[in-house]
């Protein structure tokens, strides 16, 4: 027979183990999965509950939001969460083209950024291609990437 302490320590373990698979997954928000209580008390497939997204708790305002499955198994809810519920910009690839051209042209000048962008790009043609090259953002003539016209 087992000691009541064992006992004790068995479930603090296990209710440890289930704590770790809801734990916050990022700074700003938690996932809390759920399943029918037939399913966790009997572990049986056959009382599992299908498409039910787990919840997301915004750890700034204490918001409660429910997110898709598919969203869920594949990690795009943060995306999701911080452009529809926190008004972040989300980054795009045109955004990480942009920092990888600025910092070549601050290394290594503005024709290695042309090229670069030639590599990233081969679709545009060689008339295309000065144009893109020479943004006219503000940011990139501060940081002295561009002179400005």
């Amino acid at each position: 027979m087992i000691e009541r302490e064992a006992a004790v320590r068995a479930v603090e373990e296990r209710l440890e183990h289930d704590y770790q698979q809801w734990r916050a997954v990022s700074a700003d928000a938690v996932i809390v999965s759920w399943q029918s209580e037939e399913l966790v008390r009997t572990r049986n497939s056959r009382y599992m509950l299908v498409g039910n997204g787990p919840y997301l708790v915004d750890r700034v305002d204490g918001g409660l939001h429910q997110i898709g499955v598919v969203s869920a198994k594949t990690g795009e809810w943060e995306t999701d969460y911080r452009a529809r519920v926190r008004g972040l910009p989300v980054r795009t690839a045109a955004d990480d083209l942009h920092d990888a051209l600025c910092e070549v042209a601050v290394t290594n000048g503005r024709m290695h950024a042309v090229r670069t962008l030639r590599q990233r790009l081969p679709m545009l043609s060689p008339a295309e291609t000065p144009h893109v090259a020479m943004p006219s953002s503000r940011s990139a003539v501060r940081a002295g990437v561009f002179e400005q016209s």
